[in-house]
């Protein structure tokens, strides 16, 4: 298109793609199309995998429709079936791969894989980056009293209450059972401290369904660690579980931080 048919453009789109009024939509200008007369309306053709929907092809001609553009546009939808499942198959198995159906979050294997990156920038560049540990409080119990599927509803709230109240360069992934782990990039322990208080208080305060109409109380317990600087990503996070259950152990609900003076940052010469 071009900027002279901007609107007429996006209305004949909208309508042969049956789109809603506020979806998006990607135009691509063209000043050098502005002297091409408009042609017939667009042809279009569903793209089919099987008996699977996955889109739509449409063709806007500029010139009189030839008597073969129909077929085309039905060629070309029926080709780009194929390669479109297989990306669809592609994107599918890297979720699964990397993601935890339940909560939505990494899983511990992708969870490491991007942190070792993290804490090799943050060794690189003598920058801050802490690690909290979570756990939530008297999980069996919600399970045993409510049942399973009440505990998973409440692990599924859990991660997205982390999604939500976290920045988007923070690593949250679910850690095993009900335990969730945090990475958070130029972070020192008081900023994590902060941040773990935060995500306590939120999740102390939040209204979470059992699936029954009942709302379940949850609480977790937190332990923060800040990386040293000459110590292995399994190391901080030993530390950070290690002052979880200190957190635990003094009444749960709460935050406990490891030993500050492992939090500082190494030195270039170091």
């Amino acid at each position: 298109t071009n900027a002279t048919t901007r609107e007429q453009a996006l209305k004949e789109a909208s309508e042969t793609f049956e789109l809603p009024g506020d979806a998006p939509v990607f135009m691509i200008e063209d000043d050098d199309a502005a002297a091409e007369p408009e042609g017939p309306p667009a042809m279009r053709d569903d793209i089919y995998f099987g008996d699977r929907a996955l889109g739509m092809f449409a063709l806007a001609p500029r010139a009189a429709e030839h008597k073969n553009d129909r077929m085309l546009v039905s060629t070309i939808a029926r080709e780009l079936a194929g390669a479109l499942r297989m990306a669809t198959l592609v994107e599918e198995s890297r979720w699964m791969a990397t993601t935890d159906a339940l909560t939505g979050l990494l899983n511990r294997r992708a969870f490491l894989e991007s942190t070792t990156r993290e804490v090799a920038r943050a060794k690189r560049y003598n920058e801050h980056l802490s690690v909290v540990l979570l756990d939530v409080d008297h999980f069996k119990h919600i399970n045993d009293k409510r049942g399973h599927a009440a505990g998973d509803m409440v692990l599924s709230a859990v991660g997205k209450l982390l999604n939500r109240t976290l920045r988007t360069c923070d690593i949250v992934a679910r850690w095993g059972g009900e335990e969730f782990v945090l990475v958070l990039p130029n972070t020192s322990l008081a900023g994590a401290e902060e941040v773990a208080e935060r995500v306590r208080a939120e999740l102390a305060s939040a209204v979470i369904n059992d699936g029954n109409g009942d709302a379940v109380p949850v609480t977790a317990s937190f332990g923060v660690a800040a990386y040293g600087g000459a110590e292995t990503l399994e190391q901080v996070i030993d530390r950070a579980d290690r002052a979880m259950y200190l957190a635990k152990s003094g009444g749960r609900n709460r935050v406990v931080c490891d030993h500050p003076e492992l939090a500082k940052p190494v030195s270039a010469a170091e």
